[in-house]
């Protein structure tokens, strides 16, 4: 304002020495129409401004013409300033006015972008605690199931230390969660070959050093720092993250011992007699089998005898079934006390047995068979006061490298022990040579 008001000072003076009276009011006009048009003001206004500048022109020009005085000049020239100082101020108005308005429609768009904004924010923090909710659930499920499966768990990062071991874990392996988290697996685990005994790497870490699942295994034994050995059966997986990148491994496994005994027992079921503990008809052609082809590919010798009670249907009859049943029990004890410990004895059925000597010529079968009918003949089973003897015949046939088949060498058998019987029971006779006393 200032330098407005000095430039407008300073075309007066200049016209005031210049020019006469009438350039004077001329520059003055001028003066005014540019200080109003400076202001800012609409063209309506600045109409009227002129028109109010001449209109004081020709005031001054009457001054003049009147009295020629230049005080009365100056006076008018202070009354234009001050009128010049009102528009201005008014224009500078009308200008914070207008930039007022703009301010504050820019502050009601950044509001509405920031309530925008926070009602987006709001959405995200509660999409993101009810992910965190769901997340926590699943964790919570998680840890129960694993704490509730009857299989151990172990889980490893990438490095082979412990993470995590679900409380079967802790059992079979004798550490704590506590204890073990942050250790190697391999000194939480000691595994040895069930076969060879010999240790063996654990397949949590061949899992995590080759990339791949570790196919179930059942041959480990894991040894406990107690020094207790628990057969296990185990499988392994690796850990990836969204990137599919390797972070760890996990080891599932059970402790197999209740298995084994069960599996034993079925097995030893299939192939042994129930009443005597001797392998059963079915294990023992098994056996023969085998023998006769080691026969004919070694060229080696064996023989083969059947073994038929003399008068042990009489037992039966006489004093039941019971007493059956224990005198089998005591003969099969009988016999195999009579026998070389490789030789094999089983129970073909009711009073029939079988006996298989492996690499045995028939020269030391028949001592064999001598040695049968001597404690057969010794035997006695007091039952209820009552005493029980029974004889035994016996049959016998070489297996070598002519024997013909499993069918052939069983026909033979029975054949000589059926000779036996024939010939007064009590003996034992092989196979197409005349019965011997």
């Amino acid at each position: 304002m200032a330098r407005v008001l000095a430039g407008f000072v300073f075309v007066l003076s200049l016209a005031a020495l210049l020019y006469g009276a009438d350039q004077r009011l001329a520059a003055l006009m001028l003066v005014f129409i540019a200080l109003a048009a400076w202001g800012g003001h609409s063209h309506y206004r600045l109409n009227q401004s002129f028109k109010q500048a001449q209109r004081e022109i020709e005031h001054l020009n009457q001054l003049l013409a009147q009295k020629g005085d230049e005080r009365a000049m100056a006076l008018q020239v202070a009354n234009i300033t001050l009128k010049m100082e009102v528009i201005e101020r008014r224009a500078m108005e009308t200008e914070l006015l207008r930039y007022r308005e703009h301010l504050e429609e820019i502050v009601a768009q950044r509001t509405e972008m920031l309530e925008k904004a926070n009602l987006h924010l709001l959405d995200e923090i509660a999409q993101r605690k009810k992910a965190e909710r769901q997340l926590f659930v699943q964790k919570e499920r998680a840890q129960v199931t694993l704490a509730s499966i009857g299989d151990a768990v172990v889980t490893i990062d990438a490095k082979g230390q412990v993470v995590y071991l679900n409380p079967v874990a802790e059992e079979l392996i004798g550490w704590t969660n506590a204890e073990a988290k942050g250790r190697p697996i391999a000194e939480m685990m000691h595994l040895l070959n069930e076969t060879t005994r010999e240790p063996i790497e654990n397949p949590v870490l061949s899992c995590l050093r080759e990339n791949a699942h570790a196919v179930a295994n059942n041959a480990s034994l894991l040894l406990r720092p107690d020094g207790r050995e628990i057969p296990i059966s185990d499988s392994t997986a690796p850990i990836r993250d969204r990137e599919r990148n390797i972070i760890g491994a996990v080891m599932v496994f059970h402790d197999v011992a209740t298995e084994r005994q069960l599996t034993q027992q079925l097995s030893y079921q299939a192939t042994h007699d129930a009443l005597t503990g001797l392998i059963n008809r079915q294990e023992f052609e098994r056996r023969l089998v085998r023998v006769l082809q080691s026969a004919k590919e070694d060229h080696t010798e064996h023989a083969l005898m059947f073994l038929d009670l003399d008068h042990f249907k009489q037992v039966n009859d006489t004093s039941g079934h019971a007493a059956g049943d224990e005198l089998l029990r005591r003969i099969a004890v009988l016999f195999k006390h009579a026998i070389r410990q490789r030789d094999t004895l089983a129970r073909l059925g009711g009073d029939e047995f079988g006996l298989l000597l492996e690499r045995c010529t028939m020269q030391q079968a028949e001592s064999i068979a001598k040695e049968l009918l001597h404690h057969i003949n010794a035997f006695v089973l007091d039952w209820s006061g009552i005493p029980h003897k029974v004889g035994l015949s016996i049959g016998m046939v070489a297996i070598n490298q002519d024997s013909v088949s499993l069918s052939t060498l069983l026909s033979a058998a029975d054949a000589a022990c059926y000779e036996s019987k024939h010939s007064g029971r009590n003996r034992y006779s092989v196979y197409a040579a005349a019965p011997r006393l």
